[in-house]
């Protein structure tokens, strides 16, 4: 059933917008004011996972899992590498809109629209110098995803080739904005403006911040 339902969502979202190929699509760029303050590092247990067929290597927490997927209903897809704690009710493949706490590598991207609400340079410390990195941020600010696509690649990954954090968003809120005023979610096209507000798990998004900090291509 899960694996039907993906695939139902991946064909809707083809026929919204069919030119996107890189994962996001931010309406909104505003420019930070300051540093977020650092968050006490996680106290836990790390291990690396490396792929040698697509040239990447990241650290991640002893009690996560991790989904190789290339494949969805006996078809092939394209390479989806899900990093998630174990304790997650749903299963993958996930991507950049599922709601659950994921650490994910795209190397060929994801055909589908991309995310809209109000984004900022990210802070997150890189070993692989981006091409673009943002942060979608809540209503207060805070960073509830991140978004890195690189500058130079290795051959095996395609150029709309990214990779994404999402921290699940509790008790979240959707408003539609148009011109400054709001309109019903169901009315929300793209150019409009989606606010987000609720609440996330700090030591979940640090331990995201660890992992992106982590990545870094085989060469």
């Amino acid at each position: 059933m899960i694996k039907k339902n993906f695939s139902i969502f991946v064909a809707l979202a083809f026929i919204v917008f069919s030119f996107v190929y890189y994962g996001i699509l931010g309406t909104k760029p505003i420019h930070p004011t300051g540093l977020i303050p650092p968050s006490p590092t996680p106290d836990i247990t790390w291990k690396t996972y490396q792929n040698e067929e697509f040239d990447f290597e990241m650290k991640y927490p002893s009690n996560w899992k991790v989904a190789e997927i290339t494949e969805v209903n006996g078809q092939l897809v394209e390479p989806i590498f899900n990093f998630y704690p174990q304790d997650t009710s749903s299963q993958p493949p996930f991507i950049h809109f599922s709601d659950v706490n994921h650490v994910s590598v795209y190397p060929y991207g994801i055909p589908t629209e991309g995310i809209s609400g109000e984004y900022q340079a990210s802070f997150v410390n890189l070993n692989e110098r981006p091409s673009q990195a943002i942060d979608f941020i809540l209503e207060d600010n805070t960073p509830w995803a991140t978004y890195i696509n690189f500058a130079q690649r290795p051959a095996s990954w395609q150029e709309s080739g990214f990779i994404f954090a999402g921290t699940k968003t509790m008790n979240l809120k959707l408003v539609c904005m148009r011109d400054d005023q709001p309109i019903e979610l169901e009315k929300c096209d793209f150019g409009d403006l989606i606010i987000r507000s609720g609440e996330i798990d700090t030591n979940i998004r640090k331990t995201q911040e660890i992992m992106l900090s982590s990545f870094r291509f085989l060469r």
